[in-house]
C-alpha cells in the first residue's frame, strides 16, 4: 500500500520518494519502508529539509532528466553523504565573496578544493575540470552548506 512518506524516506536507486510500507509480495520483510518502482529499500534521508534532491541537483546545473543522468546523480548523492557524514568536507576560509572547501576524497588520497561564489560551484577534480559535470565533491558541499544553514541552490 502506498503511504506519504512521513519518515523522510528516500530510494538511494531511483531518488523516490513515495514510500510502500509492508508490501505483502514474497520476498518482502514486513515493517521495511520500500520504493515502489524499483521495489528496492529506502534509507532514511540525512537532512530533513529535502533541499537537495535529483531533480534540484538537475535544476541547479541544467541536465536532461534522463535515466542515466538521474542515475549519476543519484550515485554522487550517496557517495557526498556518505563524504559528508564522515567528516570529508572541511571550510577552508573565504577569499572576498567566495568561500572555499576542501574535500578529501573516499580513497583519502587525495584533497580537492570547491570553490562556491554567487550560486556557482567549482571543483578541481577531473570529473569537473575536463568533463565539466557535477561532482560528488560539490555535491558535498551542498550538504555541508545545508547543514550551515544556508541555501545551497543561491
Amino acid at each position: 500500500m502506498a503511504t506519504k512518506n512521513q519518515n523522510d524516506m528516500v530510494c538511494v536507486r531511483c531518488g523516490c520518494e513515495i514510500s510502500i510500507v509492508e508490501e505483502p509480495s514474497r520476498g518482502y520483510v514486513r515493517g521495511t519502508t520500500y520504493c515502489p518502482i524499483c521495489k528496492d529499500p529506502m534509507t532514511q534521508r540525512l537532512y530533513l529539509k529535502k533541499m537537495i534532491t535529483v531533480d534540484n541537483i538537475c535544476e541547479k546545473f541544467g541536465m536532461q532528466q534522463t535515466y542515466s543522468v538521474r542515475a549519476s546523480i543519484r550515485e554522487k548523492m550517496y557517495a557526498a553523504e556518505k563524504m559528508f557524514r564522515n567528516g570529508y568536507c572541511k571550510k577552508a576560509g573565504k577569499i572576498g565573496d567566495t568561500d572555499v572547501y576542501t574535500v578529501i576524497s573516499e580513497d583519502k588520497q587525495k584533497s580537492y578544493v570547491v570553490t562556491v561564489r554567487e550560486g556557482f560551484y567549482n571543483c578541481n577534480c577531473p570529473d569537473q575540470l575536463f568533463r565539466h559535470h557535477v561532482c560528488k565533491h560539490i555535491i558535498t558541499v551542498m550538504f555541508h552548506r545545508e547543514r550551515e544553514g544556508i541555501n545551497p541552490f543561491k
